[in-house]
């Protein structure tokens, strides 16, 4: 049975050998009183251009495929750099903003001449490789204590910039970047829901509400809470918050936005404190127009973002 599949099979292809060799026979006339000049093509001759114009179309489109997405590549990372560099530059920006605000603290609240005081010539430094000076009378004893303990006191003096510095950089660093205040324009709301358990507008029983809920008509500017950078937009119903955008301000805090009708940054994009960042909307999970908007504190639940609403 083998051998005779193999005759088969042997036949067949020698026949399609044959068969390529005899190809097509194309007459020639070049006078009508004459006979035509035969020529004769041979599949194979026919067919091996097409391949080699085949192979070589191949070959092009596999070269511009390959450099495609080499260049494919290096836009995205040329776009990750650009995007670092972009965050750097606002980090920065909002670096330089902190130390005008300690600037200006520090001009309310440490003396201005507080150098010229420590550089006056009633300063007496002692050096540590100077022996102590011995007073030959009671009163040049008094007068020595006296100076040693004024030099102690302007070296402490001296040293309190440097701590209340450092306390007024946390502090102003800290409230700049905590979320503070109603996103949305005074007189465009009303509160509606509070953090905590609730009746479930939708179905029936208590559930825990996870922020505060602020009614407004469609299309009422949502504000960011502070300076922070878009780390999360959402456009599409798959979720319950629908339309959704969250803001990271650093240290940890977060803000999320939710329920709206149209998103207004990107990703990665930075947002300065009150930039109109999305459109009030009933999207997702809702009954009405309203802004759900939530403080999340590392990677911890959601907080009641009542005492962050509270700041100012």
């Amino acid at each position: 049975m083998k051998k005779y599949i193999k005759r088969e099979w042997s036949k067949k292809i020698s026949k399609f050998i044959d068969w390529g060799w005899k190809g097509i026979t194309v007459l020639v006339y070049t006078d009508i009183t004459k006979e035509p000049k035969k020529i004769k093509f041979n599949f194979y001759s026919i067919v091996f251009p097409f391949i080699i114009l085949g192979t070589l179309v191949v070959l092009l489109l596999y070269d511009r495929i390959e450099k495609m997405m080499i260049t494919t590549q290096k836009i995205e990372y040329i776009k990750k750099q650009e995007m670092i560099l972009y965050n750097l530059y606002y980090s920065l920006k909002f670096k330089e903003t902190l130390l005008k605000n300690i600037n200006y603290h520090l001009h309310k609240i440490y003396p201005k001449n507080l150098e010229n005081v420590v550089e006056k010539q009633y300063f007496i430094k002692i050096k540590k490789d100077q022996p102590p000076a011995h007073a030959s009378t009671k009163m040049e004893e008094e007068i020595l204590l006296s100076n040693q303990l004024r030099y102690n006191a302007l070296i402490n003096l001296k040293s309190k910039p440097q701590f209340l510095l450092e306390e007024i950089w946390h502090k102003s660093h800290i409230y700049n970047v905590i979320p503070k205040g109603i996103p949305m324009y005074p007189g465009t709301y009303n509160v509606t829901s509070l953090y905590g358990y609730r009746q479930d507008p939708l179905h029936q029983g208590e559930n825990f509400h996870t922020g505060i809920d602020f009614a407004s008509p469609q299309n009422t500017p949502i504000l960011a809470a502070s300076d922070g950078i878009v780390l999360r937009v959402k456009n599409s119903l798959d979720s319950g918050y629908g339309f959704f955008v969250v803001l990271h301000h650093g240290l940890g805090f977060q803000t999320l936005y939710a329920h709206c009708n149209k998103i207004l940054v990107e990703e990665n994009q930075f947002v300065e404190e009150k930039k109109v960042i999305a459109l009030v909307g009933k999207s997702g999970r809702a009954t009405g127009n309203h802004l759900h908007f939530e403080v999340i504190i590392g990677t911890d639940k959601a907080v009641d973002p009542l005492p962050f609403i509270k700041l100012k």
